[in-house]
């Protein structure tokens, strides 16, 4: 989700490819991914300080389990950033519909229905019959999660083509317009007709410039000027 964050940023001309990765991208399936955060990050980290006691004598929190507990505010500014641009992709969410068994702590779910699928607006979301580490592993063709997957992939792939080339096109002609304004704004303000062409003056004094005749404008006066001097004979 970073990346795509990041990725919608990078307009300028010299890393539009990484701009690229936003605007071709169409789908993403999200198996079981703790949106907000997990309870049983805190069950995981004391499980691996249990092993790294009896190994190494050692005892400290991963980083990683840190970032994945309940409002963890790394994975709040990650959904923050995404949120907004959500609407540009097809996104499935899928969550563990059995428990995982973590030996002597029990059994558990990792990642709970909420936090693996948020109620977002034009979302799929489905729960796999498999645990949290066999939400991927797919041992049989015709078991229920490895079809649903497959049934989400081909309706994506079937209809990213047609999709993202017209996105294309429309991304190349929304950067060609913004880069035709920032150049002519850098030209605007970088443009001084003095340094151009120091030796014109900024005005061309004219010979009726400060003449006028009382109550007309000076275009009139230039006018009854000439006219005056038809008329004599």
């Amino acid at each position: 989700m970073r990346a795509l964050t990041y990725a919608q940023t990078r307009t300028g001309y010299k890393v539009a490819h990484d701009y690229n990765i936003f605007s071709c991208t169409y789908g993403i399936l999200f198996f079981g991914t703790p949106h907000h955060g997990s309870s049983p990050a805190t069950w995981l980290d004391y499980a691996k300080r249990i092993g790294a006691a009896a190994t190494a004598g050692v005892m400290s929190k991963s980083n990683l389990v840190s970032a994945l507990e309940n409002e963890s505010e790394t994975l709040q500014n990650i959904t923050d950033y995404f949120v907004p641009i959500m609407r540009n992709f097809n996104i499935f969410f899928f969550w563990e519909q059995e428990p995982t068994s973590l030996g002597r702590l029990g059994r558990t779910y990792i990642v709970s229905h909420e936090s693996a699928a948020p109620s977002y607006d034009e979302t799929e979301r489905a729960a796999i019959a498999a645990d949290h580490r066999g939400m991927v592993r797919f041992d049989d063709p015709r078991s229920q999660g490895f079809r649903m997957v497959v049934d989400a992939l081909l309706r994506y792939c079937d209809d990213a083509p047609n999709v993202i080339r017209q996105r294309c096109r429309d991304t190349a002609r929304s950067l060609g317009l913004a880069r035709s304004r920032e150049a002519a704004e850098t030209l605007r303000r970088n443009f001084h007709p003095r340094e151009v062409a120091p030796h014109m003056p900024m005005r061309v004094e004219s010979g009726l410039d400060g003449f006028s005749i009382a109550g007309t404008s000076r275009s009139e006066t230039f006018h009854s000027i000439c006219n005056s001097g038809d008329s004599k004979t």
